[in-house]
Order: C-alpha cells, then sequence, then structure tokens
C-alpha cells in the first residue's frame, strides 16, 4: 500500500471515493449517479473507464461509495494524475477531483 503517492510499475492502484448529497427526484427514489475514471499524464488521458453506475443498495443514500483498482502495468515510469468524475444522471451535474501520483 502507499500513502506517498508512488507506486511501482506493476503494482494495482486501489482507490475509494464518496459521492455526498446526490439529488433524487421525486424525492423518496433512488439516486442515479454514474462514475468515470481517468488516469492523466501530461493532461493527456491514457487509461479512461466507461461510466460505470454507483451501487446504491444497502448503502447510506446521502454518501454513495465507490471503489476500484487499474493496473499500472504497461504505464511508463513518470508523474500522472488520477481523475474521478461522478456524473448525477437526476440533476444532470457533475463533479470531478483530482490526485497526482507517480510511478517508479
Amino acid at each position: 500500500m502507499s500513502i506517498d503517492g508512488q507506486y511501482q510499475r506493476n503494482s494495482v492502484l486501489r482507490f475509494v471515493f464518496f459521492v455526498y448529497n446526490a439529488a433524487r427526484a421525486p424525492a423518496d427514489s433512488l439516486p442515479d449517479v454514474a462514475a468515470q475514471v481517468q488516469i492523466l499524464r501530461d493532461n493527456q488521458p491514457v487509461i479512461t473507464t466507461a461510466l460505470k453506475k454507483i451501487a446504491t443498495e444497502g448503502v447510506d443514500l446521502d454518501r454513495l461509495p465507490y471503489a476500484a483498482d487499474l493496473s499500472l502495468a504497461g504505464l511508463p515510469a513518470g508523474q500522472y494524475v488520477l481523475q474521478v468524475t461522478a456524473v448525477d444522471r437526476v440533476s444532470k451535474t457533475s463533479a470531478s477531483q483530482q490526485n497526482r501520483f507517480s510511478i517508479q
């Protein structure tokens, strides 16, 4: 596990994020949020996942968790950015978060 943002080329990047207060219409329905993950190098995507619906079954609907892992195998050493985007399909809004990391 790396907490300093440095990974080996053959490692797997594991992460979790939460989507807070996703919209619901009507108010008693379930949220409809999808996530997309990108790894960028020099502001260009080198890995992009398909949009994936975030599960709502058995979770706190005000705090939707999403976890994933991405293989770093095949990526050359250097500086990268992990970008996660959540798309709220009810409110038709999105939010992104970025985190820098390096591959040794």
